[in-house]
């Protein structure tokens, strides 16, 4: 898990970057708008969700049955985007032992 919220803080510093970028490429909308469409077309919903620095939320949204996933990132005012997305999802196993 810990390696997970490691790689959603470094999208969301990536994304921060360049989010007005994004959205004029990137599938961008209303945060609970892009999130039903998620559901809605790829049976996505969100699995792993943290914010940066910055106030950036960023999301992997995740279809366990199918294996696609989806990375958002919503800024503080809400417009969130897609960033990337692909397949072969899988959970980690969470290793007990001290904490670093």
């Amino acid at each position: 898990m810990r390696h997970l919220i490691t790689m959603a803080t470094a999208a969301a510093f990536m994304a921060a970057f360049s989010l007005p970028t994004l959205a004029q490429q990137s599938a961008c909308a209303p945060h609970d708008s892009l999130l039903d469409f998620g559901k809605r077309k790829f049976g996505e919903t969100p699995a792993v969700r943290a914010v940066d620095r910055n106030g950036n939320m960023v999301e992997f949204l995740v279809n366990p049955d199918e294996g696609s996933w989806t990375a958002v990132v919503t800024n503080p005012r809400g417009l969130a985007c897609a960033v990337t997305s692909g397949v072969g999802w899988s959970f980690l196993k969470q290793v007990s032992g001290k904490k670093t």
